[in-house]
């Protein structure tokens, strides 16, 4: 497995890339619920979070390819990787789940509660189709963990095999299931449990994963000869430029610039390799990434208040307010990371030595 050394700084940076987009599509959409934006501006939204959410995908794939190099059709791999991705990241969205029915519950006014049936299939990380008719979880923003995880469930029966075998296998079944999407299960039949699981599972977003997987095999087979002089910060600058202002491209042109964006930041690296203040703030933004995505959606309503309150004018106006709602969210995510992410996996880590045998531990 690779170690911590080897982290592709450029694929932290583009993590946060990623998460802030979804910030901004979160923090539009309730600004045009407020009137402060027209309408036509909600879908340019979702199209931004929906390209941030995939960006993210594809990350995931490559990374898991990454690191799992030397691992395949090794005794016990399977288990212990999937082991691993689930205690990444169920511990802190189910924390947020819970905080945000405590929310919900305090101040919806109805003092509604979900029902334990919608709750289970939410910790279970199970596809169902909510009061609204959406596939979402009880904490809305959990639907991307559900492809995580089932991803993650693929890969570890891909580890089984040996490395060719299984990212072939994992990759044959991600086509396979979004071609029956396409060509078999019916998206308007009505809704029931095995139908939901079923157009969850076979829908387009899956082909982000092997994007991912391809990009990971890729670095693993070149390393890092693919190098550059053009400075990091100018980098992400153009990628994330690159992201927003094609946001509003169908899907196949938005497949094309997020496989460009993403193969420039995993492929590659930077001669010599910084260690600046933006290298720095690349590792920051990676790691706090996850909290990011789960703990923004607690203070945006809040900021979207304050912000409907003295409106911006015109696009810069509203990359301004973007961006210090980015900046909050940030913040909140700096001490989600702090105080919740780096002491759960401590406890994690704390568990998994305390099983291990002393026979284990002898020389």
């Amino acid at each position: 497995m690779a170690s911590s050394s080897q982290t592709i700084l450029a694929l932290q940076c583009l993590r946060g890339i990623a998460a802030g987009m979804v910030v901004a599509d979160h923090l539009i959409e309730r600004l045009v619920r407020r009137g402060v934006y027209p309408e036509q501006d909600f879908s340019y939204a979702v199209s931004l979070g929906h390209r941030g959410v995939a960006v993210f995908f594809v990350i995931s794939g490559l990374i898991m390819v990454y690191t799992t190099i030397g691992e395949f059709g090794k005794p016990g791999a399977p288990g212990r990787f999937f082991k691993r991705r689930f205690l990444r990241i169920a511990p802190l969205y189910y924390l947020t789940t819970a905080a945000m029915i405590a929310f919900h519950y305090a101040t919806s006014g109805t003092h509604d509660l979900p029902s334990t049936r919608d709750l289970a299939r939410s910790i279970l990380f199970v596809p169902y189709s909510n009061g609204e008719g959406l596939l979402q979880p009880v904490y809305a923003l959990g639907w991307t963990l559900e492809y995580e995880l089932f991803f993650y469930a693929l890969f570890a029966i891909g580890l089984r095999f040996p490395q060719k075998v299984g990212l072939a296998l994992i990759t044959a079944a991600l086509l396979l299931l979004v071609g029956l999407g396409a060509t078999v299960v019916d998206a308007n039949a009505p809704s029931g449990p095995f139908h939901d699981i079923a157009v969850f599972f076979t829908r387009p977003i899956m082909l982000y994963f092997v994007m991912g997987v391809a990009l990971g095999l890729a670095r693993a087979s070149i390393g890092e000869t693919l190098s550059t002089r053009i400075p990091d910060w100018l980098t992400a600058a153009c990628i994330a430029l690159a992201l927003v202002l094609t946001a509003y491209w169908n899907e196949r042109a938005g497949f094309l610039v997020v496989l460009a964006c993403t193969a420039a930041a995993g492929l590659v690296t930077q001669a010599p390799p910084r260690t600046g203040w933006f290298a720095r703030f690349s590792r920051l933004l990676g790691d706090t990434s996850y909290s990011l995505y789960l703990t923004h959606s607690f203070i945006l309503g809040a900021v979207a208040l304050l912000m409907a309150r003295a409106p911006a004018q015109g696009p810069l106006g509203l990359a301004l307010q973007c961006g210090v709602a980015f900046g909050v969210s940030l913040l909140v995510a700096m001490a989600s990371w702090r105080w919740l992410e780096q002491p759960i996996a401590a406890w994690v880590r704390k568990l998994r030595m305390a099983r291990v045998s002393p026979a284990a531990l002898a020389p």
